[in-house]
């Protein structure tokens, strides 16, 4: 009777290591399932679908470089430029636009910004106030804007050059043989890598992060399965605990 009694506390006695050993083990991937999924119930409230990450080394961790493909254009002392899809006034996004940035210049009261078939008229202050297209008289195939001697507003299409009324409504064949073209340029390195840190900052949301780091997938595919064996860890403790609590019983 005491030898069983001697291999029945043997038995408690090492269940009870194991389920230690399965609580230790489990409690840091507890601990992470437990914030996040806390974080993840409160997406809408803390606004995490909406908030963009904006640290470079997790950037470059999820693999999201900018473009390599960057063209600006400067008017005055602005520059609007052009990283994949995105168009920047100056250290902000202006707008997206699969369509290749052409030109950007001033006139007298607003600003405009040419990308292919389409122009686009800016406030002084570089906010698009009108989006103008082939329907609304701008010339087709267009290549190229600029300003002609009398400050006239021309652009170069498939039909030669040109010229826009002052608030570019009506447009007429112009024979203008002075016309300052709008040039590409090369962005001061300051502003540069605002914009590569703006481009970057706006393809990663908190609440990916999280949801990665819930996953484990922040890891790879391997940090799924690290996951899963959390999981793992966990029945065997919710098991062990609960057979250890109906052994003592007995």
């Amino acid at each position: 009777m005491s030898h069983r009694r001697q291999k029945h506390g043997f038995r408690l006695r090492s269940l009870f290591l194991w389920h230690r050993y399965f609580g230790l083990s489990a409690a840091l991937f507890v601990l992470v399932l437990a914030c996040t999924g806390l974080l993840l119930n409160h997406t809408t409230t803390l606004g995490l679908d909406s908030r963009y990450i904006s640290s470079k080394a997790i950037h470059d961790w999820y693999g999201i470089k900018p473009p390599s493909d960057t063209v600006s254009f400067q008017a005055g002392t602005h520059w609007v430029s052009q990283l994949g899809d995105m168009l920047y006034f100056d250290n902000r996004k202006l707008t997206e636009s699969s369509n290749g940035l052409l030109g950007f210049i001033l006139l007298h009261d607003f600003m405009v910004v040419a990308v292919e078939q389409e122009l686009l008229l800016l406030s002084t202050a570089g906010k698009v106030i009108e989006h103008l297209k082939g329907m609304h008289g701008v010339p087709a195939g267009m290549q190229a804007i600029g300003i002609d001697r009398e400050g006239n507003f021309v652009v170069q299409g498939n039909h030669g050059n040109q010229v826009a009324d002052e608030v570019i409504i009506e447009w007429a064949s112009s024979g203008a043989d002075e016309i300052s073209w709008s040039r590409s340029g090369k962005l001061p390195r300051s502003l540069y890598d605002q914009l590569v840190k703006l481009y970057r900052s706006s393809d990663l949301t908190v609440e990916r992060v999280v949801l990665d780091l819930h996953s484990g997938r922040i890891v790879g595919n391997w940090g799924v399965l690290v996951m899963d064996g959390a999981a793992l860890l966990m029945l065997a403790l919710a098991i062990t605990g609960v057979w250890h609590w109906a052994r003592r019983k007995r």
